[in-house]
């Protein structure tokens, strides 16, 4: 007697049904190999912070980096291949949903206690580890140098019509920002520089902050010396 065909299971679907069933079952490896700190990609020992060890993620992001580098050179969005409408490398749909992404990621890994680069643990009190901030911070310096070099403003990456490293329209934004942001820490008692710790009486800084401020001024004043 033939058992009655259960049209839920995958084999009865036909192949739609398997490749289903055969994408749960490379999910499920992948995950397995990530909780016994292996490469995702090739099972192998993972020696990176990420789900893929650093000779299966350069494989991987080889053929990405050229696509992006292709469509950027061309003037369309990274990441959709669309024209671009604004100045940045993603246009502004692929650039707000990213955004989305971003803070959902980052806000998951301050509350677990992780760098919010990395994923892994955070050795520091800010929200990246060491290695990744000394890495985000030369990144960055190399960047504005060279756009600074170029006569570009560091923020748009437009023209530079002023002798800072930003344009006018860049400096204006900001220093509108840095000022509601000042006037809403007097406005709360919290210090001006760092916006966590209560400032001092009478002060806009906290005493952690000026006195690393001053520090900051001695240097400077043992450079041009």
């Amino acid at each position: 007697m033939l058992r009655e065909q259960d049209p839920e299971t995958p084999w009865f679907q036909g192949r739609d049904g398997c490749e289903a069933m055969a994408e749960t079952a490379h999910q499920k490896m992948r995950r397995l190999r990530a909780e016994q700190g292996l490469c995702i990609a090739c099972g192998k020992p993972n020696d990176a912070k990420t789900k893929r060890c650093t000779s299966c993620r350069e494989k991987h992001n080889a053929p990405l980096r050229a696509k992006r580098a292709e469509r950027r050179a061309s003037g369309l969005c990274i990441s959709c291949g669309m024209p671009t409408d604004t100045k940045a490398i993603r246009c502004s749909s692929c650039r707000a949903e990213q955004n989305v992404l971003k803070r959902a990621r980052s806000a998951e890994r301050v509350a677990s206690g992780l760098c919010i680069l990395c994923g892994g643990p955070n050795d520091t009190d800010t929200q990246r580890c060491n290695a990744c901030s000394d890495k985000f911070n030369a990144s960055q310096r190399a960047m504005r140098a060279e756009l600074e070099a170029s006569g570009i403003c560091i923020s748009c990456g437009g023209p530079n019509d002023t002798t800072t490293q930003r344009c006018s329209s860049c400096r204006s934004r900001l220093n509108t920002s840095v000022q509601k942001m000042r006037e809403d820490h007097v406005a709360s008692g919290t210090c001006t520089y760092c916006g966590s710790a209560p400032a001092r009486s009478g002060k806009l800084m906290c005493e952690s902050c000026a006195r690393a401020a001053a520090q900051r001024a001695r240097n400077a004043r043992s450079r041009t010396a």
